[in-house]
């Protein structure tokens, strides 16, 4: 599946959003993950911009 996890500013925090093409399976493992949340802004998924998160979804630089 391809997929694009970027660095972002969302209400004021630090975030990563996700995208990824509609799938019931990736949908149902991202909400797995802690405080992540769907943005209808954004039309992405987003969590926590922490070190986890960060390897997780393979981003190496902090860049905003």
């Amino acid at each position: 599946m391809k997929w694009e996890a970027k660095a972002i500013i969302h209400h004021k925090e630090k975030r990563i959003a996700v995208w990824f093409p509609k799938d019931v399976a990736a949908i149902a493992r991202i909400k797995q993950q802690p405080d992540v949340k769907w943005s209808k802004t954004l039309n992405a998924w987003h969590l926590p911009d922490n070190a986890i998160n960060r390897e997780k979804f393979k981003m190496v630089k902090f860049i905003y």
